[in-house]
């Protein structure tokens, strides 16, 4: 039986941050800054050129959260033989995949001998653009002259709403090589800091945090039969030769995506093709309750 959906493993970091670590510990972050930088600079700050953060930022206490794009996603492709024309890469352009554009963050807590606590949920709407309202500086090219906005946000699960905004946001973001990959460059795109500062009635407890992601639209995961056609002609491969059970396991190997013997077994249905998603956790976070 095929299923219905293929769960790609996502891997999640965390750091807590209480009243003590606060304190005691120096936090240096490097932010972009598109503004106030000469035509073909880098945006990202020279070596010492940091921001310190800890001692009296109570907004820095809680819990970090950073998820790593899968693989297969922050993958590149050049194309030399792709055609040119309205809205589509010049020839030899460097393109990414979309990456998924919807997080849903839960926390769970815990005390010392498993009880659970409690549950909150989060949605991180990680290509969400306002001037005003987004977390992190971004630059988008309307019509080919930049822009400078910001990006990202996380929103509360009871009042989320998805807008169904036009998906763009790939693992270089505006063009950095280290968006995805360093979390203050991705604050509410890839990570999500909770706030959550402790439980003063529990001394002691332990938080767990799920994180699932998807492309709010059907059209842009990667295991659609128009992406997988494209990807495995780029490969060289001949997609129109194959069944569908093939084409599908081939690509799947293609992204690295692999038990493919499932999708080739006789019991495998040839023109199902299930959707996808990326899914991690981080458990077991032990927190103490700071004395005030």
């Amino acid at each position: 039986m095929t299923p219905s959906c293929l769960i790609v493993p996502l891997n999640v970091t965390a750091l807590a941050v209480n009243k003590d670590v606060r304190t005691k510990e120096k936090f240096w972050r490097w932010m972009v800054d598109f503004k106030d930088r000469e035509p073909r600079h880098s945006p990202e700050s020279p070596p010492g050129n940091t921001t310190e953060v800890g001692g009296d930022d109570d907004w820095f206490v809680g819990t970090h959260l950073h998820w790593e794009i899968p693989a297969a996603l922050a993958r590149a492709r050049v194309d030399l033989s792709a055609a040119s024309g309205p809205g589509q890469p010049k020839p030899g352009a460097v393109t990414f995949p979309l990456v998924p554009n919807r997080w849903l963050v839960l926390r769970h807590q815990y005390t010392g001998d498993g009880t659970k606590l409690g549950t909150a949920g989060w949605v991180v709407h990680s290509d969400y653009l306002s001037d005003e309202e987004g977390t992190n500086p971004y630059l988008v090219r309307n019509g080919g002259k930049p822009r400078v906005t910001r990006i990202g946000r996380s929103v509360e699960l009871d009042k989320w709403r998805d807008p169904g905004d036009q998906p763009f946001l790939s693992v270089v973001g505006a063009g950095l090589p280290t968006f995805a990959s360093y979390q203050p460059y991705n604050q509410d795109v890839f990570s999500l800091q909770d706030h959550f500062a402790g439980d003063s009635t529990k001394e002691s407890y332990r938080l767990s945090y799920l994180v699932v992601g998807w492309h709010s639209r059907d059209i842009d995961e990667p295991l659609t039969d128009a992406n997988l056609r494209a990807l495995l002609a780029f490969r060289g491969e001949s997609p129109e030769k194959m069944t569908d059970s093939q084409r599908f396991a081939a690509g799947l190997a293609a992204l690295g995506w692999t038990d493919a013997e499932l999708f080739r077994s006789p019991g495998a249905a040839s023109t199902s093709v299930p959707r996808w998603t990326s899914a991690g956790n981080q458990r077991g976070i032990s927190r103490r309750t700071s004395p005030t």
